[in-house]
């Protein structure tokens, strides 16, 4: 019940604005489907009389709790990655080393300077 719950809260909090943002879209449709899988999988373990049945929605549903973890941890990497605001080489980033007397150097002089 607490799945639902935390599920519902997630559509209009992070779905609804992450889907108008197009960022993640692939990795976010996968974790909505994966839910709605687990939901609906769940209802079935409940409600179906059927052994047949209920031994494949059992394993279906064990099956995406177990890679539910996996993808949420990718999710939230792929997120990140594609939000971030820093370059990811950061070879580029930092392709000139600083030279600390320098700055240090130029720094000292301005404070030095009457005004």
């Amino acid at each position: 019940m607490l799945a639902l719950i935390l599920f519902g809260a997630l559509i209009p909090l992070h779905l609804a604005p992450a889907w108008r943002r197009d960022k993640n879209r692939a990795m976010g449709a996968t974790m909505a489907t994966l839910t709605t899988l687990l939901i609906v999988t769940a209802y079935g373990l409940y409600y179906i009389g059927s052994d047949t049945l209920r031994g494949l929605t059992s394993d279906l549903h064990i099956a995406c709790g177990l890679a539910f973890p996996v993808l949420l941890i990718a999710h939230v990497a792929t997120g990140r990655r594609v939000s971030s605001p820093v370059p990811q080489d950061r070879s580029e980033t930092f392709s000139e080393p600083c030279e600390l007397s320098e700055t240090v150097g130029s720094a000292t002089q301005m404070a030095r300077e009457p005004r």
